[in-house]
């Protein structure tokens, strides 16, 4: 067994970007001094500054070579009897993504390989990171792909309800006149059979009996024709509400996806936002649901305000208040709001973010971004 200073220089990279989570990373920083960084070149900065601490022996290397310890203590104890020829067979073999990190900790300290070996993981693992990059980017397509049939098929069926409501009116339009008619129709009956028996004005009777005949025949018609269309409508829609909810349980599967791959705290037990308040001005309305459950399963406080500021301007701002990072998109939005949400960000000190566009892609990318950074716990 080698000390983690001690080990090959390319291990170190690996470790503090595999090896540790955002929520490991930043509790180590915390519990040795801490890292005040701030800025789009962050995550850079505290990669490097773990990549320098673990290089030489200090307290800082110390605590990460102990998490580590306990972290994969069980594979550590399952890989013992390995040898080290036979180590990276082993590692072909049962490789994926949770137990990546627990690998590389037991290559760098555990195994005693030589350099060609050391080589070759060394070259696994940059490959790895471009799967992962690759992976990521083919599921961000599909995640925004399916916002868009979302939308389309959403559009859809609320232009099916309202055609099927006015088929439904016509029809009763339709039946309601076709009752007036009957009535007509029957008191013309009755006025035929109280005419004298020499048939005096029988003839213009029955000629407008059969006049109204043919219209109630034609108004029939007419309800048929609607009643039909309006049972193809029903059957669209039922087809639109079973594909609708099939889309929705293909967001929600994305969604688990994100949860499964979020790093809960060790302290306070939620994923990576620490149960920070989001706020999200603006976007898609009938999104607030998906936005919900992203947030939540990203660790968060959900907070969401529609962008409209005419109504009651102070809400906005009491809302930016309460949160601690504001979301606001600019595809989707009034000018009012995002002026508003820089104005008041700025002069309370909310970290804020203005996005191009309101997909759930976007979104989670961003707050993955500032994930593991909470001082709240």
């Amino acid at each position: 067994m080698r000390r983690i200073w001690e080990i090959d220089d390319h291990y170190f990279c690996p470790i503090a970007g595999f090896c540790l989570s955002p929520v490991e990373r930043h509790q180590v920083i915390k519990k040795n001094g801490g890292l005040s960084v701030k800025g789009p070149f962050r995550r850079i900065v505290v990669h490097c500054y773990i990549i320098n601490s673990l290089s030489i022996e200090s307290d800082f290397s110390k605590s990460v070579e102990k998490l580590l310890n306990r972290k994969h203590s069980k594979m550590i104890n399952a890989c013992r009897q390995i040898k080290p020829e036979d180590w990276v067979d082993t590692i072909d073999q049962y490789l994926n993504p949770d137990d990546f990190g627990g690998y590389i900790w037991i290559s760098a300290v555990y195994m005693g390989l030589s350099e060609e070996q050391n080589k070759y993981i060394a070259e696994m693992i940059h490959n790895y990171g471009h799967d992962i990059l690759f992976e990521l980017q083919d599921l961000a397509a599909e995640r925004e792909n399916s916002r868009w049939q979302w939308i389309s098929l959403t559009e859809k069926y609320k232009n099916v309800l309202s055609s099927q409501k006015e088929k439904e009116k016509l029809i009763s339009e339709k039946e309601v006149e076709n009752y007036r008619l009957k009535c007509r129709c029957r008191n013309l009956e009755n006025e035929l059979n109280k005419v004298p028996s020499d048939g005096t004005g029988r003839d213009a009777a029955d000629n407008q009996t059969e006049i109204f005949q043919k219209i109630i025949n034609t108004q029939r018609d007419a309800i048929e024709r609607l009643k039909a269309e309006n049972k193809t409508l029903v059957r669209e829609n039922n087809e639109d509400r079973l594909y609708f909810k099939e889309m929705k349980n293909d967001v929600e599967t994305l969604l688990s996806f994100l949860e499964l791959h979020n790093e809960r705290c060790k302290e306070c037990g939620t994923a990576g936002l620490c149960s920070r308040r989001i706020l999200i001005v603006g976007g898609l309305t009938r999104m607030k649901s998906f936005y919900r459950d992203l947030i939540r399963k990203m660790g968060g406080e959900f907070r969401y305000h529609n962008g409209d500021c005419h109504s009651n301007p102070a809400g906005l701002s009491d809302l930016i208040d309460q949160s601690d990072i504001v979301i606001c998109p600019l595809d989707v939005n009034s000018h009012a709001a995002c002026l508003q949400v820089k104005k008041t960000c700025k002069k309370t000190g909310k970290e804020y973010f203005m996005l191009r566009n309101s997909s759930l892609s976007t979104i989670y990318r961003t707050l993955a971004g500032v994930s593991g950074t909470s001082e709240r716990c």
